[in-house]
């Protein structure tokens, strides 16, 4: 078994005699007695040419004398790497590319350490080390064509990786961080009988909201025709009150009492559909999930949940694809009125000839509960276009549509007649600046404008948000 030599050790080693390991690979030497000096150069030749021959010992072993006499020398830490690979030992060796890509200074020395690293990495079945060596190496790539097939090898790898894990992060300044109300009176429909002042708190307020979501799945199995995974999320949003607004709310009152977050387990089950799997034409897919989640509001436990969801998608051809799904979500609150949520939508999207890509989708919902203020009918509609033009840097992503929701009971400590109905439009602009990247990795910017009306004027509220987020550009 080799041992690995980190740098810290090496220092305070002398070189070693190389001359002696290529004499001892030599025959006429060995016998003449003789000793052969060398420069560094004709040591790294020397190396090289024992890889290329299969002697891997003989490289490590010379790789080895370079490291003695400088402990920062990446192509002697490559050479070691290349060895271990020779020898299957793909942890050594990994260890050793990470040193190459550490002390290279060239970006294509770098690219081929990190490119070294994934593969070493993939021999060990590390897979998900595989993939962020990979995109480490494509912030040093030497042109398109080897960025393009670092992509394609990172999505080949993620097939072969159990494990997808995803974070997002976006920091958003708001006019409205708590969806309160445009005015600080209340009213129905014009009813003189209601007319009172909304809290502080109750109207909109400005801050900064911080959001992030960990999204991590595991295969469980999978073969030809099905894929089975248990899946965590973790979501989290912080509200942070501008001075204005922290001015403006009771004593004691902080951005902690807007803030809430989400915990989720689950399982999903997927499956082919169609007779004819290798055909694009009539492919499809099925799919059921189950999940547990815990919702959590001003720092305190809001609401448990159980949904049980399935999944229809067709896939026309290579631009055109429809999806359908249903689910029933079970709601407990702290309170004794718990709500059943029934839910249906219908998601289709095309790539035009232009190279633009469209997307439109319909969502209708039911929550059936005792309680009154929480049973209502819903409906909402979106369409999304994404121009195949660029603007500068960046590509851009347009989504609008509008929403209505219908409580048929309402109370406001005593019933409003009629109840409640609220009507949304809602708009978002995407820029995505892509060619900006780092391993893979790209800053986006989302501006988005809601605005509801309804005829209980606290639930009359707009909003502009401006966020600022990274995303995966594959």
């Amino acid at each position: 078994m080799h041992q690995f030599v980190p740098p810290s050790i090496l220092k305070r080693l002398l070189l070693p005699l190389i001359c002696l390991v290529l004499a001892a690979s030599s025959p006429a030497s060995a016998a003449n007695g003789e000793s052969v000096t060398l420069t560094i150069p004709q040591v790294r030749a020397a190396a090289r040419s024992a890889l290329d021959e299969g002697q891997p010992q003989l490289a490590y072993k010379l790789a080895q004398g370079l490291l003695a006499a400088d402990p920062r020398d990446p192509l002697a830490y490559y050479l070691i790497a290349r060895a271990m690979q020779q020898m299957n030992d793909p942890r050594l060796g990994r260890r050793a590319a990470t040193y190459a890509f550490r002390y290279a200074k060239r970006p294509d020395d770098r690219f081929a350490a990190a490119q070294l690293a994934a593969r070493l990495s993939y021999d060990s079945k590390q897979y998900t080390r595989a993939q962020y060596w990979l995109r480490r190496s494509l912030d040093v790539a030497p042109d398109d064509r080897l960025r393009a097939q670092t992509i394609r090898d990172f999505k080949r790898v993620g097939a072969a990786n159990p494990w997808i894990v995803r974070l997002q992060f976006s920091i958003a300044p708001s006019d409205n961080v708590n969806s309160g109300a445009a005015t600080d009176r209340l009213t129905v429909d014009g009813d003189p009988w209601f007319d009172w002042p909304i809290s502080s708190d109750g109207q909109a307020l400005s801050g900064v909201v911080a959001a992030s979501t960990f999204d991590a799945s595991y295969r469980l199995r999978m073969n030809r025709a099905s894929e089975t995974r248990l899946t965590a999320k973790l979501s989290t949003r912080q509200v942070f009150l501008s001075s204005e607004a922290q001015a403006m709310v009771p004593a004691g009152i902080t951005g902690r009492d807007f803030s809430s977050s989400t915990a989720e387990i689950g399982v999903i089950h997927s499956f082919r559909l169609g007779q004819r799997p290798d055909r694009e034409k009539g492919n499809g897919y099925g799919r059921f999930y189950f999940a547990l989640g815990q919702s959590w509001y001003a720092q305190a436990p809001y609401l448990r949940y159980a949904r049980l969801g399935a999944e229809r998608g067709f896939t026309f051809d290579r631009n055109r694809a429809l999806r359908f799904g249903a689910s029933i979500t079970r709601r407990d609150y702290r309170d004794p009125f718990p709500a059943n949520v029934f839910e249906l939508r219908a998601d289709y999207s095309q790539k035009l000839e232009t190279g633009a890509r469209i997307a439109t989708g319909l969502v209708l919902g039911r929550t059936v509960s005792d309680g009154n203020n929480r049973q209502h009918d819903r409906a909402s509609a979106y369409l999304n276009y994404q121009p195949a033009q660029r603007l500068g840097p960046a590509k851009l992503s347009l989504t609008v549509g509008a929403g209505i929701i219908d409580y048929p009971r309402y109370n406001l400590f005593v019933p409003v007649l009629g109840g409640r109905e609220d009507t949304s439009i809602f708009g978002a602009l995407t820029l995505q600046f892509d060619k900006l990247d780092y391993a893979g990795f790209s800053p986006a910017v989302t501006v988005r404008a809601r605005k509801s009306n309804s005829n209980i004027s606290r639930f009359d509220t707009s909003e502009l948000t401006l966020s600022i987020g990274i995303k995966s550009n594959f």
